[in-house]
């Protein structure tokens, strides 16, 4: 038997709507239609909505699954506008994409399976309408913070329909319930493009469904990008035939909640966040490093280059270029304190163009067109034995000379 760990979400909720189904039998006999509908879910309590009230119902879950419910308690809420969308395309007929990078193939005989799997098992799976496709805490999280609620609102299992597309194929639409009352101002901005979820051969028990849509999720890149967007905007001028289908409608006969998170919620939302900051600070020392390691490497990988460069120029066959005195006098440090990576232009137009080059690079073309040097005073002397005239010191020794020494200090 199953450890109630080893149930999935779905599962979990059918447990616990089972548990409270059986409930209302013994308090109501001979009411056939008492599956409730289980509207939020968290790990010890339900809220679950009956006609027009919500309850709240406690629960504890044995190592075998076994459910035992506290006495539900009436959860208050106001009659007020409450939100729905309809006709919301949420998939499409062709080749896809899915967010492991593998194509999906989905045909007309799919979109029915999904639209027949919804009604068949609409109280044991119940797709949410939500931001984003993460989950547990980190999804209630986004969604928490973006439409202040743990899911936008519900797909209406009894409402999915299809339509043929004047390309030929075929479009699954849906329509949303309890839409999130901070959502409305979102949708058909932060909130208008969405993904489907589906699950490929939905198991329950001992059979096996096939295709069943497990819950949908506004998205900023979806991949699926010939559906239409989710707007605002047919909400009074949706009448026409050829127009979308897609807008927002009010009913005064639904329920809206209070909106007031339980203690138990933002207790767990506050833990999260803190947990989410660790996290980011652990990550943001990691890229620190990183960074300092990779900066490290470059400044080492450059140390290197401009010593090989500099004693190719002190072995060239066809001459020495540098001196070994130079190197000691501090060039090669010189040359690593030379910008390499901004580009500028060198020296007079020729033909219109000049050369482009950074700093370092200059310097490199610079050291490398000098002629091979000669070595004054140190060849014997004929003639009248004159001491060998002496040259002013070069621009480019001088400066290595002043930035060693001020290396040192």
């Amino acid at each position: 038997m199953k450890k109630f760990s080893e149930f999935s979400f779905d599962e979990k909720r059918k447990m616990i709507s089972d548990a409270i189904r059986d409930l209302r039998k013994k308090a109501t006999p001979g009411d056939f239609d008492l599956y409730p509908w289980i509207r939020e879910m968290y790990d010890d309590r339900a809220i679950v909505e009956d006609g027009k009230n919500l309850f709240e119902y406690s629960y504890m879950i044995a190592a075998d699954g076994a459910v035992t419910l506290g006495d539900p308690k009436q959860v208050k809420v106001t009659y007020e506008a409450f939100a729905e969308i309809k006709g919301m395309e949420i998939l499409q007929t062709g080749t896809h994409v899915s967010a492991s990078g593998s194509k999906v193939i989905y045909v007309e005989d799919d979109l029915d399976q999904i639209i027949k799997n919804a009604e068949a098992l609409k109280e044991t799976v119940q797709p949410p309408l939500v931001v984003g496709h993460a989950e547990g805490d980190l999804g209630e999280l986004i969604n928490a913070q973006t439409v202040g609620a743990p899911q936008v609102g519900f797909v209406v299992p009894t409402n999915l329909s299809k339509k043929k597309n004047e390309d030929g194929s075929f479009s699954l639409f849906a329509d949303i319930k309890d839409v999130a009352a901070k959502a409305l101002d979102k949708i058909g901005t932060e909130l208008k493009r969405v993904s489907p979820e589906i699950y490929d051969n939905y198991k329950f028990g001992d059979k096996a469904y096939g295709k069943v849509l497990r819950r949908v999720s506004f998205v900023t890149i979806p991949s699926i990008k010939t559906m239409a967007d989710v707007t605002q905007a047919h909400l009074a001028f949706g009448e026409t035939p050829d127009q979308p289908t897609t807008w927002v409608i009010f009913s005064e006969e639904s329920p809206k909640s209070t909106g007031k998170e339980t203690p138990e919620m933002l207790i767990k939302l506050q833990e999260r966040i803190a947990a989410l900051e660790t996290e980011n600070k652990t990550l943001k020392a990691d890229r620190e490093s990183v960074a300092t390691k990779l900066s490290e490497a470059q400044q080492k990988q450059k140390k290197d280059e401009i010593h090989r460069f500099c004693d190719s120029l002190k072995t060239d066959p066809k001459g020495a270029r540098i001196t070994p005195a130079m190197q000691e006098m501090g060039l090669e440090q010189f040359m690593e304190s030379l910008d390499d990576s901004t580009v500028t232009k060198f020296g007079e137009a020729k033909d219109g163009k000049q050369a482009e080059l950074s700093q370092l690079g200059f310097m490199k073309e610079f050291l490398g067109k000098f002629g091979p040097i000669i070595r004054f005073g140190e060849t014997a002397q004929t003639g009248s034995g004159a001491a060998p005239e002496k040259f002013a010191e070069s621009p480019l020794v001088a400066d290595a000379k002043l930035r060693a020494e001020a290396a040192k200090k």
